[in-house]
């Protein structure tokens, strides 16, 4: 028999930040809807959608570091940005279990930027962050 590498599995990171952030504004009484998908026909007007995308890596064995692309829309552009840097602030304060996922630190990537949508009149901001995540062997 050849001996072969330790296999690390990696958690999804995309419904990591989503539990994250929708607990984080929740506990703010905030009713934004975070998903990875945007409701239609019926779009809300507060929404936090995230994407995984971006640059990432393996800083060690056990240890990967997943980049999201957070977009915030709100009815008005000094909502979205106030939705934005709340969304930012959660996921950079984010560490320890989140679900069955554990989440050692966050990076920021590029901080909240105004980043109009031509598909709606609605403003949008947006960021990037990594979540370094736990990895688990199989």
């Amino acid at each position: 028999m050849i001996p072969t590498a330790e296999v690390i599995v990696f958690p999804a990171v995309e419904p990591v930040a989503i539990a994250a952030l929708h607990d984080g504004l929740a506990a703010r009484n905030d009713p934004a809807h975070v998903s990875d998908t945007i409701p239609s026909p019926k779009r809300p007007g507060r929404i936090v959608k995230v994407t995984a995308g971006g640059p990432s890596s393996r800083p060690n064995l056990t240890t990967a570091l997943r980049s999201t692309i957070v977009e915030c829309w709100d009815t008005d552009r000094d909502r979205a940005a106030d939705l934005a840097e709340m969304a930012y602030a959660i996921a950079c304060a984010t560490r320890g279990a989140v679900g069955d996922a554990f989440v050692r630190y966050v990076e920021t990537v590029g901080e909240p930027t105004f980043f109009p949508d031509p598909r709606t009149d609605l403003p949008r901001y947006q960021f990037t962050v990594s979540f370094a995540l736990a990895g688990r062997a199989v």
